[in-house]
């Protein structure tokens, strides 16, 4: 019993941590489930709160992903783990389409943490062309199965690569030379390092 307590109070205090971090945010809800030991709830709640009104420091996300981590939540602890990067090196969101088998792409489909790479119209100093990689986190859904579509989050490995890219760009996604899925950028939201 004294286990489940001590995990009880571990998750109270890293879900209240999370919400000091959160200012501005109307918590009355989150109250609401902690009051009543609904720790997954109110963890829910911390989260949609942070991914309707925008970007909350790594910290928060950290706090988050320790609770989730605490109550054996993994998917989502996962989730807080590509916020926390995303705190401090942003992301891209685009619309996913993976080609079907039929058309060269891929014969399984793809999950959360994906690893492939990308064109993004980058050029080696000899004009080759430049393949840069970036994690996948799926937004919408579990898996996206060759021949279909659903919006994603790019992670890149070297955010700085990717600065030029635009909404309604479309970029290609790699398999080593093979093209398995293309995509058209709704949204860039990658941090700028500060010029020195």
């Amino acid at each position: 019993m004294t286990d489940l307590r001590e995990s009880w109070a571990r998750t109270t205090a890293h879900l209240s941590r999370a919400a000091e971090l959160s200012t501005g945010q109307d918590l009355s809800q989150f109250r609401e489930y902690l009051e009543h030991n609904e720790l997954q709830l109110a963890a829910d709640v911390l989260t949609e709160l942070a991914d309707e009104h925008g970007q909350l420091p790594r910290a928060f996300w950290e706090a988050l992903q320790y609770a989730y981590e605490n109550m054996g939540l993994e998917k989502n602890a996962k989730v807080c783990r590509f916020r926390m990067y995303e705190a401090e090196h942003g992301f891209v969101e685009a619309r996913l389409s993976l080609l079907p088998a039929s058309a060269g792409g891929r014969s399984n489909p793809i999950f959360t943490d994906y690893r492939p790479d990308w064109n993004i119209g980058n050029r080696t100093d000899p004009g080759e062309l430049e393949l840069n990689g970036a994690r996948v986190s799926l937004e919408d859904c579990e898996h996206i199965e060759p021949g279909g579509s659903d919006v994603v989050r790019l992670h890149p490995t070297l955010p700085e690569e990717w600065g030029h890219l635009q909404r309604g760009a479309e970029i290609n996604m790699h398999e080593g030379s093979r093209v398995v899925g293309k995509a058209v950028v709704t949204r860039v939201a990658l941090r700028r390092e500060p010029s020195s």
